[in-house]
């Protein structure tokens, strides 16, 4: 069964709007039907960020600090921001560092190993290559890994097809 349910004047529930609806899953309301005042805050969403130690909701005058994800920075001076009669003070924006790059450039006949997809890896950043089965790197680039370096992707494997035969005989003993 499920409960919708508002508060008390000078309350607002734990969710955005002034009602919200609770669902009771093995014998417990989810979420908990909770009231909080109504100057404070619910936790801000941050793209490409996060707040360090986040709780449900913070009290008026709360200051939370915000952090960006690696590879993002924010242009302010100060990453706090103050709950202020239910509204945060300012919404930081993080933005993606000059130096970070984006997705990495696919490589024929190659897949990157250990490594969870992102939208943006930060300078320095070192991805490591595994050629496909019957490909292997070229002998004059045997480098397997590309580097973020200053917002560009540098130096890539070059995975060719791999012959059966490992040496060309007409090359060793001569034809014919």
């Amino acid at each position: 069964s499920s409960l919708a349910f508002s508060c008390d004047v000078d309350h607002k529930p734990l969710a955005e709007g002034w009602w919200a609806t609770s669902v009771c899953l093995n014998g417990k309301w989810s979420p908990e039907p909770r009231c909080i005042a109504k100057a404070s805050c619910l936790p801000p969403t941050i793209p490409n960020g996060y707040i360090q130690g986040q709780r449900s909701w913070y009290e008026n005058g709360q200051r939370i600090t915000v952090s960006c994800n690696s590879g993002y920075l924010t242009r302010r001076s100060s990453s706090v921001i103050r709950c202020t009669n239910g509204k945060w003070s300012l919404l930081l924006v993080c933005e993606k560092k000059s130096s970070a790059c984006d997705k990495p450039p696919k490589i024929p006949n190659a897949v990157i190993v250990h490594q969870k997809p992102q939208e943006v890896y930060p300078d320095h950043s070192k991805l490591h290559y595994q050629c496909e089965e019957g490909h292997d790197t070229d002998p004059q680039n045997a480098e397997k890994s590309i580097t973020c370096r200053a917002g560009t992707w540098i130096q890539g494997p070059s995975c060719t097809e791999v012959s059966d035969c490992m040496f060309d005989p007409a090359q060793h003993y001569g034809s014919g």
